[in-house]
């Protein structure tokens, strides 16, 4: 189970989906410790040197991490392919499961509320969102849309609000059932709301 493995040893978590990188790592006490890349273009490329500066400053070491978990997408094609490609590597090293999320789960668990059905979107180019509705319901975060791509008019109110890997992090305990896990390097990237087109 996925909360066992976190209990056990450091977990790190990695999201490139967006024009903003982070990276975050939860220490077995559940302190977390995140650090960012600068935004713009080829952010993803400094993943594995903010992987090893986080590490760094919550006292782990790469090499002995319990789980990676990844946000595996949708969002920029380029920076997901790159995240994930980094979230199994460090997986591989490591010799630990990785597990991905939805990069839509992972941020609808932290903007979702009881008062409304909140909805998380991240861009998809050509004026186009990615999108899926999240809610509060008896003290759980359910998804009360399924992931959709929708043309930006459509959107009412967008705030804009980047993903992080602190919210992946979240999901494993508030919805562990929505990350999938693999035994070492197996994360893959989802381009779309079908699923995992190329």
């Amino acid at each position: 189970m996925i909360s066992d493995l976190a209990a056990r040893g450091f977990v790190l978590a990695l999201e490139g989906s967006t024009q903003l990188a982070t990276c975050a790592i939860r220490a077995p006490d559940g302190q977390v410790t995140e650090l960012a890349a600068p935004e713009g273009a080829r952010h993803v490329e400094r993943l594995p040197s903010l992987a090893a500066n986080v590490a760094a400053e919550a006292g782990a070491s790469l090499a002995n991490l319990a789980l990676v978990v990844v946000g595996s997408g949708p969002g920029s094609y380029m920076g997901i392919r790159a995240t994930v490609a980094v979230a199994n590597a460090l997986s591989y090293v490591a010799k630990c499961p990785v597990a991905e999320i939805s990069t839509l789960d992972s941020l609808g668990l932290q903007i979702a509320t009881t008062e409304r059905e909140t909805t998380a979107a991240l861009a998809a180019g050509r004026g186009r969102y990615f999108v899926a509705s999240y809610q509060v319901v008896d003290g759980v975060v359910e998804r009360t849309s399924e992931v959709a791509l929708v043309d930006g008019s459509e959107i009412a109110d967008l705030r804009e609000r980047s993903p992080s890997a602190r919210g992946h992090l979240c999901a494993i305990e508030s919805r562990p059932e929505w990350l999938e896990r693999y035994e070492v390097a197996g994360a893959q990237p989802r381009y779309g709301p079908s699923g995992r087109e190329a």
